[in-house]
């Protein structure tokens, strides 16, 4: 049976040569993205490869929830292209089950039974009995339109719709590892990129401005701005210096939790 993911699951198009605009319309590729830029994460990854090759000793300590994601998603270390490493660690066999790893962790549980007509008496006294079940009684020689009505009446009001939210939201995710909150992709893409650019050896000789150009970060000026024939330079500055610090920020933040099996 195929498992259900809240948010949207990867796609690759190839799995020798995955695509990377499709890869990358993922948030579970960020977040294993997020993860491997994680510094604390990667010190645990060769601790344990050391361990395993040897009986040497390490002094380098990780925090409980590190090691719980460790066993969960293992290591996320690469080398070479970044979309076939992610392809390959999301598909790899983990369980007795023989799911995908990126389907045990993210989708969601499967479920036992869904909506059926009870033809044992016993059955449907337990059904009546428990919290999670509505038992209807339908005088089959009703006329339908009654019945509907008489239905839809009593799913309103004992499973209430929730108007204006998303079906299956991610905070009400069931899954091994959800996400915290609904997420923006590009938002994601575009923290990220920048963290990895700003500590690279390009980022590191590249002004704030140049840098929000490359990953599209840019402002929009106010009414009262564009009204003038000037614009402040050093104001303009302090602007776009705001906007990267925020997102680099925002980036770091997701690497942490990452770490820790929270993300964004």
């Amino acid at each position: 049976m195929q498992r259900h993911f809240v948010s949207y699951a990867p796609r690759f198009g190839s799995y020798k040569e995955p695509r990377p605009f499709l890869v990358k319309q993922s948030p579970y590729y960020w977040w294993w993205l997020a993860l491997t830029m994680n510094e604390e994460y990667a010190k645990l990854c060769e601790q344990q490869q050391r361990q395993r090759a040897s009986t040497s000793r390490d002094s380098f300590k990780a925090q409980p929830e590190m090691l719980k994601v460790y066993g969960d998603w293992g290591d996320v270390r690469y080398d070479g292209d970044r979309y076939r490493a992610f392809c390959d660690w999301w598909r790899n066999r983990v369980n007795t089950n023989g799911e995908e790893r990126g389907v045990y962790l993210s989708a969601e549980p499967l479920r036992g039974v869904w909506t059926h007509i009870v033809e044992d008496g016993e059955r449907a006294a337990e059904y009546a009995e428990h919290d999670d079940w509505l038992v209807i009684a339908v005088p089959l020689p009703q006329q339908r339109r009654y019945v509907d009505k008489s239905i839809n009446r009593l799913l309103k009001k004992h499973l209430p719709s929730e108007h204006g939210k998303r079906v299956d939201p991610a905070e009400h995710s069931q899954a091994l590892y959800h996400l915290s909150k609904p997420v923006l992709v590009k938002r994601l893409e575009r923290a990220l990129t920048l963290y990895e650019l700003k500590h690279s050896q390009r980022g590191k000789r590249m002004s704030n401005a140049k840098l929000a150009d490359t990953v599209g970060l840019t402002t929009k000026p106010s009414q009262k701005r564009m009204a003038n024939e000037a614009v402040d330079g050093r104001a303009q500055k302090n602007t776009v210096a705001t906007l990267v610090s925020r997102e680099l920020r925002y980036a770091r933040g997701m690497i942490a939790r990452a770490g820790v099996g929270k993300f964004p």
